[in-house]
């Protein structure tokens, strides 16, 4: 998304729980914004999201929520293009994209030409993607990878780089 990369924020994580917690603080805080959530995973998190909802303080209704998103590695195609296609706007979606460095460059392309191809300028300016990293597999260039981005997502939350 190449035209408003303030909207991009990274992540790194060490497995699929340690995404999930540093994730769900801010997937919450966006919930509660009305923002649509897309996850693109390239592994299935539907069982470690409910162990991880199973033992954090949330109210029942916010993890409710949270379950309803797709955690899964299926449908994402149809999923994805559906909710950039459909976007209004005065309405917001947060794209997390976890895995491997390849499969984040693959699915940010597709998001791109996805945009392209249909001309969905809105989309633009309502889109955020946060591209999450295992740390181990990318541990090397962490430093030039956290040097694309202008935000950053943590335990705190999100953090715009300075």
């Amino acid at each position: 998304m190449e035209r408003n990369e303030s909207r991009r924020a990274y992540m790194f994580y060490a497995s699929d729980y340690h995404f999930e917690m540093i994730g769900l603080l801010n997937i919450n805080k966006e919930i509660k914004e009305n923002k649509k959530i897309v996850i693109l995973t390239e592994n299935n998190l539907q069982e470690s999201i409910e162990t991880v909802l199973s033992k954090v303080n949330l109210k029942e209704d916010e993890k409710n929520k949270i379950k309803q998103i797709n955690w899964t590695d299926k449908g994402k195609e149809a999923e994805l293009k559906n909710a950039v296609l459909n976007i209004k706007e005065n309405q917001k979606l947060s794209i997390y994209i976890k895995g491997t460095e390849k499969f984040i460059k693959e699915q940010n392309q597709k998001i791109e030409n996805l945009i392209k191809t249909n001309n969905c300028e809105v989309a633009y300016k309502n889109i955020s993607i946060t591209d999450c990293y295992n740390f181990i597999e990318i541990s090397d260039n962490s430093k030039e990878i956290a040097n694309k981005y202008s935000n950053k997502i943590n335990t705190e939350g999100k953090k715009k780089m300075v």
